[in-house]
């Protein structure tokens, strides 16, 4: 694990010089979230059995601001299905219905020409649009980690993300574990305005 967030740095670091020229403004467009939660090892080991049909995707926007190397982002996401972990003998979910999620981010992004990356963190609030259940609330606030790879089109971008969750961002700093993060993936288009 070490040696991939050692060899993640190493890129963004060595893209800053490209990044300083890089195409700064705004970007808005659409985005589609995977609803299930997985980890992201598991989506890297198991693509091919993800069943990527439009029932299993939450929908909403994103909107993006880029200067230099940093990046602020939104997405607002309203999901028909919103999946919790519950630990009894061993993780499984329940469905809280359906919710409005808001996760806001600032990192860093390397703008490469025709590609770019980029990592950021930041707080995320999801409101559930039913009665509470159980012990979940119907407000919650917790913390997103945000890992993107964009295929830069002029002024179109194509995104593939993951965001992993944790209401610790302190303690997942101190022990990044990203590939056993519980999270969603997702994918955007994005114009520049």
């Amino acid at each position: 694990m070490k040696k991939t967030m050692i060899t993640l740095m190493a890129i963004l670091l060595l893209a800053v010089p490209f990044s300083v020229f890089a195409g700064d403004g705004l970007w808005v467009g659409p985005t589609a979230m995977y609803n299930t939660p997985v980890t992201l090892g598991y989506l890297v080991e198991n693509y091919d059995e993800v069943v990527f049909n439009p029932e299993n995707f939450s929908y909403g926007a994103e909107a993006r601001l880029d200067i230099g190397i940093f990046q602020a982002s939104v997405n607002a996401i309203y999901s028909p299905t919103t999946y919790a972990e519950v630990r009894m003998i061993g993780p499984s979910y329940i469905d809280l219905g359906p919710s409005l999620e808001a996760s806001a981010n600032l990192g860093i992004y390397a703008d490469l020409g025709i590609v770019g990356l980029g990592l950021g963190a930041g707080p995320r609030y999801l409101v559930l649009l039913d009665e509470a259940v159980d012990e979940f609330e119907p407000f919650s606030l917790g913390y997103n980690v945000k890992a993107e790879a964009d295929l830069i089109l002029g002024s179109t971008i194509f995104s593939a993300y993951f965001m992993g969750y944790t209401n610790d961002l302190e303690a997942f700093a101190d022990e990044a574990d990203i590939e056993n993060m519980m999270g969603q993936a997702g994918l955007s288009v994005l114009f520049q305005l």
